[in-house]
């Protein structure tokens, strides 16, 4: 974590993905919940990071796993949202608004619609160009 806030991304995703295969081999040994907890926060945190490289496709890929590792562990919700939006922007990187739109439409909805999602929800669709973008985006930030 501390490599991310300090933009060294390069190092913490080669930690983390050192972490990642103990906590996937720890959990495939054990099956114990809180490995698979561990093991699905890592991946999330390598998506970042993956993201902060410019690696769209391994912090989708990353995230999408993060995903659907987290599907049915409460206690993950954090965890969750931070791989939407992870997901939502590495898609728009990588010019797929469509996959995008999603993955920040279903952020929004499992977050109780969190300021910080509508506002980069908005962010996106403003960035798709259309008018019926654009004035869904003004709907979203002007209902806060």
């Amino acid at each position: 974590m501390l490599h991310e806030r300090i933009g060294e991304f390069n190092k913490g995703a080669l930690n983390l993905s050192t972490v990642c295969d103990v906590y996937e081999q720890r959990y495939e040994e054990t099956e114990a919940e809180e490995d698979l907890v561990r093991y699905a926060q890592s991946k999330g945190d390598l998506a970042r990071m993956k993201l902060g490289q410019k690696e769209y496709d391994e912090a989708i890929e990353h995230a999408s796993m993060a995903l659907n590792l987290s599907a049915e562990i409460g206690q993950l919700k954090s965890c969750r949202l931070s791989a939407h939006l992870t997901c939502g922007l590495a898609n728009y990187f990588n010019g797929e608004m469509s996959e995008s739109l999603e993955m920040f439409k279903v952020a929004l909805e499992e977050s109780s619609e969190n300021p910080d999602v509508v506002a980069l929800l908005a962010q996106v669709l403003w960035a798709k160009g259309g008018e019926d973008e654009k004035e869904t985006a003004r709907e979203q930030l002007f209902a806060w």
